[in-house]
């Protein structure tokens, strides 16, 4: 399946991709609930332009499961959220984490988990809240992974 527009993926809804890699080379893919699932089983999820963004679940376990060489926003613009990949996950050179950050608390920031490894590269970019101050010491955790 490829995607150049705007796909959502609302409330407990599954979108499931069979036979073929989701490709997006532009536009949006939206999880907007953390039930949400994007579902590409053996296949994988490959961006190369536009924005997946949101809360929930992407499946894909093909090789990487998730190669990101666009931009990954977990949650939402200003909002904090969670996002699961079950798989692995290849950030390229052209990619982009970009993660919310409003303080140190464990649900005070975006969080990208991962089942299998994790590789990052290109940029990572933090969206800090402007009312969070931080101090010398604060750490945020904004990912795990499996290896």
């Amino acid at each position: 399946m490829a995607n150049a527009g705007a796909v959502r993926v609302e409330g407990a809804s599954t979108l499931r991709v069979t036979g073929a890699d989701y490709t997006q080379s532009g536009g949006v893919t939206e999880l907007v609930d953390p039930a949400s699932t994007l579902d590409a089983t053996t296949r994988r999820v490959v961006l190369t332009g536009g924005v997946l963004r949101g809360r929930g679940t992407i499946v894909a376990s093909g090789a990487p499961g998730l190669r990101n060489g666009a931009t990954v926003d977990v949650g939402a613009p200003g909002a904090i959220g969670s996002l699961a990949v079950t798989g692995s996950v290849t950030q390229t050179v052209d990619g982009t984490l970009l993660l919310d950050v409003g303080g140190s608390g464990a649900t005070a920031h975006d969080l990208l988990t991962v089942s299998g490894a994790a590789t990052l590269g290109g940029t990572l970019s933090l969206r800090l809240d402007p009312a969070w101050s931080p101090s010398e010491g604060d750490s945020v955790k904004i990912g795990r992974a499996h290896v």
